[in-house]
């Protein structure tokens, strides 16, 4: 009966420290993490995790690492999670090496690492311009049973695509389609974007029509990559007076699919000679 009392105060404790964090409040949440020490409570894995994401999520990584540091030390032992969003945020800051090394300790300590986990560090390798070690974390996904998902395709052809590495990018799109699986508006929002800045009239025109027959709904960022693209492309630089027309179907959580918004265009712009099921 005493075990589940403490086990319930430390999992209040838990609550509110995550919710001191998540409003920014990191003073509060601070004196919280303290009082529960000042109290005999023994900080468990949950703690903890709610502990580094926070401070992760405040760009206070150091101090998520010190906490870290001391669970490796006095346990708990990290979790995946734990792993991962630290791995996460080293990423983001451009912390590169330093987030390998904590992948690599992973393995060290008989962790097994999750999709989460490989689609993050792929993302990181490439945002940091490590074009080869990327495939080594395919392989070793694969080898470790974990298929690619539709995270891990988004990641790799936006990436490849900002690379200018268009071919590869291509290689992966087919490859997603051929798994049977969806692409996302970032995915075509990528593409749409790299074909933009090489001049590829055709493989965007390519590319809407089939956005078309598939009736993708698109959201406002991809709406006004799409009018841009046919803003550049057409030499029709008037279009760009019906962005506010064609953005305003997806405010307010509205949102339009790609074959209106290309037959909408095909009425008021004829001129641009857009692929458009009559």
């Amino acid at each position: 009966m005493t075990e589940q009392r403490i086990y319930g105060d430390l999992m209040t404790f838990n609550l509110l420290i995550g919710g001191y964090l998540t409003a920014g409040m990191i003073n509060k949440a601070m004196e919280m993490w303290k009082h529960v020490l000042n109290l005999g409570f023994v900080p468990n894995s949950n703690t903890y995790s709610v502990m580094i994401k926070g401070l992760c999520g405040l760009g206070m990584i150091s101090i998520a690492k010190g906490l870290f540091g001391r669970m490796r030390i006095h346990g708990p032992n990290p979790t995946v999670i734990d792993y991962n969003t630290l791995i996460s945020s080293m990423c983001k800051e451009g912390s590169i090496e330093q987030a390998k090394r904590l992948f690599q300790e992973m393995s060290n300590v008989n962790l097994e690492p999750d999709i989460i986990t490989f689609n993050t560090i792929i993302n990181g390798s490439l945002k940091a311009g490590d074009l080869s070690y990327f495939q080594e974390l395919l392989m070793e996904m694969v080898g470790k049973g974990l298929a690619p998902d539709a995270v891990t395709f988004s990641t790799l052809i936006n990436r490849l695509s900002k690379s200018g590495l268009m071919s590869e990018a291509k290689i992966v799109f087919e490859k997603l389609i051929a798994c049977g699986l969806t692409p996302d508006v970032f995915v075509y929002d990528s593409l749409l974007k790299a074909y933009r800045l090489n001049n590829e009239t055709a493989e965007i025109i390519g590319l809407l029509n089939d956005m078309a027959k598939k009736s993708v709904v698109l959201d406002q960022e991809l709406t006004c990559t799409i009018l841009t693209c046919l803003c550049q492309s057409s030499d029709h630089a008037a279009i760009l007076d019906s962005l506010p027309n064609f953005s305003q179907p997806t405010s307010d959580g509205k949102q339009i699919t790609c074959s209106e918004l290309l037959l909408r265009l095909h009425k008021s712009h004829p001129e641009l000679k857009l692929p458009v099921e009559n």
